[in-house]
């Protein structure tokens, strides 16, 4: 697995780092990126820029290398003996769009990004940039939530995993991503699927033969629901074992569920499919999917199928570095400790 990792030395970034080495556990990349984004000077300025400010520019890069080469050394050690590389990047341009790329262009698998809710000059990775991940790059984009605004939550262990599930492929690539990762025995999965509410019948205004045949119709329904959700189930069993993987059927709006059940099985991830459709073409799901990675209280993990893989942004620059063969990127005398495009 390759996981790409959006970082920009904020408390915050630093947070969704720990949250990443925190699912060591279950995670097996072989090559883990660290990528910073530095906005270009000259995006803010109305005239040329002169040579101080490029000076400026390696300065920052420099010191912007040092914390990053820190971070690669903690994951390294949070991974421990696993054959592992950790790279780091220091590029120019727009977050969201270099971003999306690189994430297309190298094929990462997972894009593990650290959420909070700065703007301006200093903006972070919430709001439109975690929004066009996730609606464009063509991987699983994991939502580490690092919101402090309340106090210091802890960590989440990835140990309790909820999985709203709709019967569709979309919903079949989330459990076939999960059941290639290494979720031990002592991890839990609940799996739900929405239904229709033909419960509230008395709203209906039905005669008795309607009603019956409505509740004839719920019955088969959730029936039907369960079915789908015991052959899931058994797939995730194999992981975890049986006893570790609960269902249920429950009548209502998805994300009022979603909510729901969060809440009563104390989940601490949420692992839901997304269709990758935008604009008019934006399905149920894919609205769902987003909705939940923006206001969940917990960490997101959404899994999309791509219908193509070209880049969602114009951009014309060529990375062919071969990344290290050594565990960690690190300063070398032969060249400075980070990478400049």
């Amino acid at each position: 697995m390759r996981i790409l990792v959006p970082v920009d030395g904020s408390p915050h970034s630093d947070k969704a780092v720990e949250t990443l080495a925190a699912a060591s556990n279950w995670l097996n990349p072989d090559l883990i990126m660290l990528l910073n984004v530095v906005q270009p000077l000259e995006s803010f300025m109305p005239f040329k820029v002169d040579d101080s400010m490029i000076t400026r520019e390696q300065e920052i890069i420099a010191k912007r290398s040092k914390w990053l080469m820190e971070r690669a050394n903690f994951l390294a050690g949070a991974f421990g003996a696993s054959p592992l590389v950790v790279d780091y990047r220091v590029k120019f341009g727009h977050p969201k769009e270099v971003i999306v790329n690189m994430a297309a262009r190298r094929k990462y698998d997972l894009i593990f990004l650290g959420s909070h809710g700065r703007s301006g000059v200093e903006r972070l990775l919430l709001g439109s940039v975690s929004q066009a991940v996730l609606e464009l790059a063509p991987s699983a984009v994991l939502i580490a939530k690092t919101d402090q605004g309340q106090g210091e939550s802890p960590l989440s262990r990835f140990q309790r995993v909820l999985v709203p599930y709709d019967g569709s492929v979309y919903s079949r690539d989330t459990i076939n991503w999960l059941c290639q990762q290494n979720f031990g025995p002592q991890t839990k999965f609940h799996l739900v699927m929405a239904v229709t509410d033909f419960e509230k019948i008395e709203k209906l205004d039905l005669t008795e033969e309607q009603e019956m045949v409505v509740r004839s119709q719920w019955t088969m329904i959730k029936q039907r629901a369960f079915d789908i959700l015991e052959d899931v189930a058994l797939s995730l069993g194999k992981l975890v074992g049986n006893e570790n993987v609960s269902i249920d059927a429950i009548p209502g709006d998805p994300r009022e569920i979603i909510y729901q059940e969060m809440e009563e099985f104390g989940a601490d991830l949420i692992a839901l499919g997304s269709h990758g459709r935008t604009g008019l073409e934006k399905m149920m799901l894919g609205s769902i999917s987003l909705h939940i990675a923006q206001h969940a209280a917990i960490p997101v993990l959404v899994v999309r199928r791509m219908t193509n893989v070209e880049l969602p942004f114009d951009d014309e620059l060529v990375d062919d570095e071969p990344y290290s063969d050594e565990e960690i990127r690190s300063g070398r005398e032969d060249r400075p400790p980070f990478t400049m495009f």
